[in-house]
This record gives C-alpha cells, sequence and structure tokens, in this order.
C-alpha cells in the first residue's frame, strides 16, 4: 500500500506506480504523485488511482479509455494527432463517453455518427469514427463494428497562378511572413517546416530541412527530423530567395507559430484581393508549375518530402488555368525570370 510523506510544505504527499518502460536497455518506473493537507487524503487518492488503474480494461466507461489510451500512446502519436484527439475527447461523443466500452454496440455508434454528421463534415466523421473504434479495439481486440459514414465529397482547392503569387508578395508587407511565402511557393515546404526554419539551416543557395515547429496544447514544440526521414532533406533556392533569407535578423527565419502564420497569410491574400486559397496551396503551386515545366516526379516528390505518390498524384499535380504558354527552361530559371 502505498505511504504517504510529509514534505516541507507542510503538506503530504503519496507516491503511487503507474507505469515501466524500458529506456537504454534499462527498466525505468514511472509513479502518478497525490499531494494533500492530510496524510489520510493523499494516501485515499493513491488507493484510489491504484483501483481505478486495476479495474478490466473491457469495464471502463468510454471516457476512461480514451484517456487511459491516450496516456498509454502519448510517447508514438505525433503531437498534432494527440491535440486532435484530446479536441474529440472533450466534444465529440456526448453522453457515449459514460458508457462502458464492452456495452458499446454498432447500433450506438451509428446513432453517434448519424448524429455527428448532421453538424460536421464527412471528413471530420471518420476522424470521430477512426478515435473511437480504435480506443475500444485497444482494450477489446475483437470487437468489430460495420459503420456507415458519410461519403467524403472531392475538394476542388483553388491553385494559384503565376499572377496571383506577384500580387500577393506584392501585397506582403511584413518580412516574416514574405520569406514564409518564397520558401513554401518556390520550395514546396509545409507550414511546420517553414516556421522550423533557422538561419544556420542556409549554406550557399541550399536550404536544408532539418525540424518542423508544431503546435501542441501545451504550446509550440520543435520536432527535429530524422536523417532517414523523407522531411529531412535539401533544396536548391533561387538567388533571389536565399538573398531575402539572409537580411533575417533572428535565428527563426518565420519567427512565427503555425497558426499565426496562417492568420498573417489570409490577411494579406485578402488585401491582395486573391480567390480564397490556404497557405498549404503555395505547395500546390509549386508543384503544379514544376510538372507544367517537365520536372520529373521522382525529383518532385524528394523535393516536396513525399513518402509515396498517393498524396502527390492526387492532390498536387494540379493544372493551373493561366498557364497555358510553354516553358522549357528549368524550374529555378522559371522562378528567376518570374521574380525579375
Amino acid at each position: 500500500m502505498p505511504v504517504a510523506r510529509k514534505t516541507k510544505s507542510g503538506k503530504w504527499r503519496c507516491q503511487a506506480f503507474d507505469y515501466m518502460e524500458i529506456v537504454d536497455g534499462k527498466k525505468k518506473y514511472h509513479h502518478r504523485s497525490f499531494t494533500a493537507s492530510t496524510k489520510y487524503e493523499a494516501e485515499r487518492l493513491a488507493n484510489e488511482f491504484l483501483r481505478k488503474k486495476s479495474k478490466p480494461s473491457s469495464d471502463l466507461k468510454l471516457s476512461e479509455a480514451m484517456q487511459k489510451y491516450l496516456d498509454i500512446k502519448s510517447n508514438t502519436l505525433s503531437p498534432s494527432t494527440v491535440r486532435g484527439y484530446n479536441s474529440l475527447r472533450r466534444n465529440a461523443y456526448g453522453s457515449l463517453q459514460s458508457k462502458r466500452i464492452n456495452q458499446i454496440t454498432a447500433e450506438d455508434v451509428q446513432a453517434f455518427v448519424n448524429e455527428y454528421a448532421l453538424t460536421h463534415s464527412a471528413k471530420s466523421c471518420s476522424n470521430a469514427l477512426g478515435f473511437l473504434t480504435a480506443v475500444i479495439s485497444a482494450f477489446i481486440p475483437d470487437a468489430v463494428f460495420h459503420v456507415k459514414i458519410p461519403q467524403k465529397k472531392a475538394v476542388d482547392y483553388y491553385t494559384p497562378s503565376d499572377d496571383d503569387i506577384k500580387r500577393l508578395l506584392d501585397a506582403v508587407k511584413y518580412p516574416p511572413l514574405y520569406r514564409a511565402i518564397l520558401l513554401s511557393a518556390f520550395g514546396t515546404l509545409r507550414r511546420s517546416e517553414v516556421c522550423g526554419l533557422k538561419k544556420e539551416d542556409i549554406c550557399g543557395d541550399v536550404v536544408t530541412i532539418r525540424r518542423a515547429r508544431i503546435e501542441t496544447e501545451k504550446g509550440c514544440i520543435v520536432k527535429d527530423f530524422l536523417k532517414n526521414d523523407t522531411s529531412h532533406r535539401q533544396i536548391i533556392y533561387p538567388q533571389f530567395v536565399i538573398d531575402a533569407l539572409q537580411e533575417c535578423p533572428d535565428e527563426f527565419l518565420v519567427n512565427m507559430t503555425p497558426q499565426r502564420l496562417d492568420v498573417a497569410f489570409s490577411r494579406a491574400r485578402n488585401r491582395a484581393g486573391l480567390p480564397y486559397f490556404r497557405f498549404h496551396d503555395l505547395r500546390a503551386y509549386s508543384v503544379s508549375i514544376a510538372h507544367a515545366i517537365g520536372i520529373p516526379d521522382s525529383y518532385l516528390m524528394e523535393r516536396g518530402g513525399w513518402k509515396t505518390d498517393h498524396t502527390f498524384k492526387q492532390i498536387y499535380r494540379r493544372t493551373i488555368s493561366k498557364e497555358n504558354e510553354e516553358i522549357s527552361a528549368k524550374l529555378n530559371e522559371h522562378f528567376e525570370k518570374l521574380h525579375s
């Protein structure tokens, strides 16, 4: 039984074993601490934690199972995935949260999807259902739900043209945003990669993508890419882009969070009087131009950091309506002419 000890502050703290993991071949034990004004209360909290922890997994309420699932998976899921799952856990499942997972039926799940679909997109329904079934399957492996979800609608995102990019750059007065647009439009960088770039990543006309800045529930974190990760790559930029990057006075080339970058980009796009498109669509612009020029797909996939060609072919190989003339120059030559 856990025994509480008095701290220097006069309160009582009791530790209860939580879990064990192997780190560098050695066992590492993790405990959960409970602090209270009395010894009895601290020990009661610790024992209550152990009692809930020993409860059969199949007997957990959905809310308990979701929290336990996230605790177990927190080191393997990406921060953005954990943030999305936590948002679903708090907001999506209503009265289903209080039901024990071994009592949830396919009819319950279908009823949830039907109701959720009234106010959410097909993609949101798919995400909510995916999290729900993943949680239940983690504790009841033989659980199978045959559920019908709304059909996803193909979204025809607008891909900006050369003229759009020129107007956008002319409208931008904030240097970090200007650099961000250059990095994505002429180098296929993702928003998180743009925000993670530092001045030290520039060598000549080569920019090395080593990290990403990701927003989590606890704030922004910097994630370093492994060298065998396709996101860890080098991109050769036109000289006018390198010149603009070298003028940056800060450590980070774009000292903004991804969310702030989206807001600033939206304002600049509206100020330029352009059709709606996202910052992420600058990446599509870069690939579409390169594809129109005749750059091989294998090079574009490496430049953009794609592991497979599925997303590349389905989303990023777009036709730009204003791009009718034949271009024979290579990609950076084209961008140099665009800049001059």
